[in-house]
């Protein structure tokens, strides 16, 4: 009795927002296994890729051998694709590239956001470079009263990160200018801007985890790392094979470059899985990051994913994809038709029924969406997270 007054003591003191995140979890797990999958769409989450160029030069992505496109979305279309009504319950927005701010009318496409649904966790993902750029951008966008997390990509400090990134200065700017210019707006209008530092966790990052993880620390802002999968979403264009309509092609996994979809380097992990499991268990306990540690120690990655139903990428041309694994398989493109027709076709029904047969991943943005629709896969991590966030605030942590 008194172990489950202490779990219950527990159990109060989480945070409303936790508590009604699993509270929705748990009831559509329940109707899953109540009524069978639920094939219909409901499209809360979006990553949109609002550009295919990028101003580095990174070595693990090649983003940056893109051309530029002449059917990149316009400002127009982005607008019209925004008021569809299939997404007026939309509650996150990603906002990525390439990099994102090559373009000039992100405050036009952020504030439509916004106009739709001030509900919408909305995020900008940036390698920093163009940072007077961004800061305008967050000038804007914080003085409409719009909060924005800015998530800023570094993969170690000075000459480490430079390097890796082949920008001469990258860490320098985003050092000495965008974060302490982030930070001035945010003094002027608190509770707008939000920052956070995302980490590639492969065996450079590994070197570099300690130091960036502290950089964040002393700023006080955000820190995630991920490891690296092979996603043909960072291969050149050119180099990609597109697909419309065959969605069992998409269980055709093959090792190469050549475009056709791979699987995470996973000898990179398995020579030293430790080193990795030790690194990821100093990051705040989290679903995800214990799926990362159960992958790692050889569980299955397998979820019932719940791509183009709870959520789906959106290519810089239009085309409406399942992630970034991949995001050569179009369901169709916005440009032709518009998004409800395309979620609303049998196309989308059939591409769900091989989606969810996917062997896996370790994407962030897909394992926690997917978990919202079936909890079941992540069962013995929810259970982890549970007991250690229980524990933790009944020690006073």
């Amino acid at each position: 009795m008194v172990i489950f007054k202490q779990f219950r003591k527990g159990i109060i003191i989480l945070k409303k927002n936790t508590i009604n995140r699993y509270t929705k979890v748990l009831t559509s797990t329940a109707k899953r296994y109540l009524g069978g999958i639920d094939k219909t769409h409901d499209i809360r989450h979006l990553t949109f890729e609002v550009t295919n160029l990028c101003n580095s030069k990174c070595e693990m992505c090649h983003i940056w051998a893109n051309k530029k496109n002449p059917n990149e979305l316009t400002t127009e279309e982005i607008e019209v694709f925004f008021s569809d009504p299939v997404l007026k319950n939309l509650e996150d927005v990603i906002i990525t590239g390439g990099e994102a701010f090559v373009r000039d009318d992100l405050v036009e496409i952020v504030e439509f956001i916004w106009k739709i649904n001030q509900n919408t966790n909305i995020t900008l993902s940036t390698n920093g470079i163009l940072s007077e750029k961004i800061c305008e951008v967050a000038e804007k966008l914080s003085s409409k009263k719009i909060p924005i997390l800015y998530g800023i990509s570094l993969d170690g400090l000075g000459e480490k990160h430079n390097s890796r990134r082949r920008i001469d200065d990258n860490f320098e700017i985003i050092d000495q200018k965008l974060i302490p210019g982030l930070k001035a707006i945010e003094e002027k209008n608190p509770g707008y801007i939000h920052i956070s530092v995302g980490h590639c966790l492969d065996e450079y990052g590994s070197k570099t985890f300690d130091e960036v993880k502290s950089y964040c620390e002393e700023k006080n802002i955000g820190f995630m790392t991920q490891l690296i999968e092979d996603f043909d979403y960072y291969l050149p264009e050119k180099k990609q094979k597109k697909i419309q309509g065959d969605w069992k092609k998409i269980h055709e996994v093959k090792v190469g470059f050549e475009g056709d979809n791979r699987l995470m380097k996973k000898d990179i992990y398995s020579d030293d899985k430790n080193k990795y499991i030790n690194l990821i268990d100093q990051l705040p306990p989290t679903v995800h990051h214990y799926r990362l540690i159960n992958v790692l120690n050889g569980k299955n990655a397998k979820y019932e994913c719940s791509s183009m139903r709870n959520f789906f990428l959106l290519k810089y041309d239009g085309a409406v994809t399942p992630c970034l694994r991949f995001c050569t398989t179009e369901l169709g493109n916005i440009k032709k038709t518009s998004i409800s027709s395309l979620l609303n076709s049998n196309d989308r029904v059939e591409a769900v029924e091989e989606i969810i047969k996917c062997e896996g991943c370790l994407n962030t943005w897909c394992t926690d969406w997917s978990m919202e629709k079936n909890a079941v896969p992540f069962k013995a991590e929810v259970a982890k997270w549970a007991k250690n966030k229980v524990i933790s605030k009944l020690i006073g942590q």
